[in-house]
This record gives C-alpha cells, sequence and structure tokens, in this order.
C-alpha cells in the first residue's frame, strides 16, 4: 500500500497484518480521487474538512491529506491500524475518535467529505447513514462517499453518482 497522488505520492503506508481491515486498494483510490479532485465537481479535498469513517489503515485520509485536505478526522472501533500509519505524517491537521458507528456522537462540526467504507458482512450501512444525518456530520452540499459490495437504501440522502470497482462500489451522496 502507498500515497498514489499529491504531496506524498508514493510513501508506503504500513498494511495491516489481520483480516479486521480491508484497505482499499491503491488502484480503486486512485480512481476515487481523480473523481474527487478532477471530476463533475470540480476538487473537493483540496482545502476540505474531511472524515475518514471505518477507517482502517488511514490510507482514504492520508490519500486526501496528501491531495491537499486541511484536516482530517479518522474515526474506527479500533485505531491500531491507522496509528501505524500516522506516525508516518506530519502532526496537526489529523485528529482520531475511537468510536463504534453505533456510539457515534454529534458531530463537533459538519465535515465536507465523508468517506465510510463499513465492513462488508454487518449490515452497517443504514445505521451509518441514520447517525451521520441525525448528527450533523455532512456540511450542505458535502458529499459521503460509501465503498460498500451490494446495494443499499440510501434513507436522509440522494445517490448522486455510482462507479463499481472489481467486487466493490463508490456510492457518491449529498444530502
Amino acid at each position: 500500500m502507498r500515497i498514489v497522488g499529491g504531496q506524498y505520492k508514493g510513501k508506503k503506508l504500513i498494511s495491516p497484518t489481520d483480516d479486521r481491515v480491508r484497505p482499499t486498494s491503491d488502484r480503486a483510490r486512485e480512481a476515487l480521487f481523480n473523481i474527487l479532485t478532477q471530476g463533475k465537481w470540480g476538487d473537493v479535498i483540496q482545502g476540505a474538512s474531511i472524515v475518514d469513517l471505518f477507517c482502517g489503515s488511514g490510507a482514504v485520509g492520508l490519500e486526501a491529506l496528501s491531495r491537499g485536505s486541511d484536516e482530517i478526522l479518522f474515526v474506527d472501533s479500533n485505531l491500531k491500524s491507522v496509528s501505524n500509519n500516522l506516525d508516518l505524517f506530519e502532526k496537526g491537521r489529523f485528529r482520531c475518535l475511537q468510536t463504534t458507528v453505533e456510539a457515534l456522537p454529534k458531530a463537533p462540526q459538519a465535515y465536507d467529505v465523508i468517506f465510510a467504507d463499513p465492513p462488508y458482512n454487518k449490515d452497517l450501512i443504514p445505521i451509518t447513514l441514520k447517525k451521520i444525518a441525525d448528527g450533523g456530520w455532512l456540511a450542505k452540499k458535502g458529499l459521503l462517499i460509501i465503498e460498500s459490495d451490494k446495494p443499499f437504501n440510501a434513507d436522509h440522502f440522494t445517490i448522486v453518482d455510482q462507479r463499481k470497482y472489481g467486487k466493490s462500489q463508490f456510492v457518491f451522496l449529498q444530502s
């Protein structure tokens, strides 16, 4: 695993050693960030506040950091995998919150972009969408990206785009 673009392009990331974390592949991450920096929304990463929910290794959030986001909030029930990688980056542009999605508190602020990559086998997308909507996590005109292996009901949000990569898909939503 490595950062595929931006200031830290080529920087190697520490891959998780257990199967609890399923990192987004370099290729899928590169495609995602091409959409987010050169697609129909313009560059939504530069200067943005971002949440990497179910962050695992932190690869998606660190990619955003490399590409010019102002701040990243890494959220996961276990921060061990992301902590290994955060030590490789400059401090001050990211924070961590250890919690489950079921216990996700109200947002400290509304964020411009939220990445959510819940475990595929636990049916966490419905509660994730509800917590983000009810907790004020997504800014008006913000973008929520869900990585999933199957279709889901986008309660509280509108699907504005979808892209399939192998067995996974990125679903882009807005309020």
